[in-house]
Order: C-alpha cells, then sequence, then structure tokens
C-alpha cells in the first residue's frame, strides 16, 4: 500500500515514533482508552465534511489511517460518512484502531462499515 501516515497533530509531518509529542502518534504499546484519546483530539481541518482531498491535509490523514485498517475504498468510506462529521469518524476510526491487531491475530477479515 505504501501510504505515509501523517502525525495527528501536526498533518504536515510524519507520525513518529521519535517525536516529542507523544500525542501525534500511535504505537502498539497505546492502550484503548489512549488510542481514542488521541483520535479525539486529532487535528481537523475546518469545516465538517467527511472526504479525501488534498487541499484537507488532516481529514485526509485521518481517512487515508482508516482506509488502511478496514481495507475500504474512498467511495465507500466517504459515502458510510456523508454527512455525519468528524466526530463520529474520529470515534469509528479508534475503535477500528483498537481492534485491529486483535483481527489481525485472529485472521478476521477487515471490518466493513455498518451502511
Amino acid at each position: 500500500v505504501g501510504a505515509k501516515i501523517m502525525a495527528l497533530d501536526d498533518p504536515s509531518k510524519k507520525m513518529s515514533k521519535s517525536d516529542e509529542n507523544v500525542h501525534g502518534s500511535i504505537t502498539l504499546m497505546d492502550d484503548a482508552d489512549t488510542i481514542r484519546r488521541k483520535f479525539k483530539r486529532a487535528v481537523t481541518d475546518s469545516g465538517t465534511e467527511v472526504r479525501f482531498d488534498e487541499t484537507r491535509p488532516a481529514i485526509t490523514n485521518l481517512l487515508t489511517i482508516y482506509q488502511l485498517l478496514t481495507g475500504k475504498s474512498s467511495e465507500e468510506i466517504e459515502s458510510h460518512f456523508a454527512g455525519k462529521g468528524y466526530a463520529l469518524l474520529k470515534s469509528e476510526l479508534a475503535e477500528t484502531t483498537v481492534e485491529f491487531p486483535r483481527r489481525r491475530r485472529d485472521g478476521s477479515p477487515p471490518r466493513r462499515c455498518a451502511t
């Protein structure tokens, strides 16, 4: 896939485990509550429409992470979040991230959005 994941607190910087600000990255050692808190605090762009847009790097970064974890297409994701706002995206992204290691260990298929 090869997507570059950007920092949650600054979408102009690559996510890095060596970043001094611990709120900008998700690690394998983060517990579920920490992951939820980090995504809740993640930077978003002005506006409310949840869609991939190169001129809106913060929301596109969150959508890219969601896409990588779910295996869904851009169109499926945009359709699922149409009219729903950033809070729902952040919440679903946090839960998807929390569940991802377990699903990988269990061999479960990627989580699909309920529509």
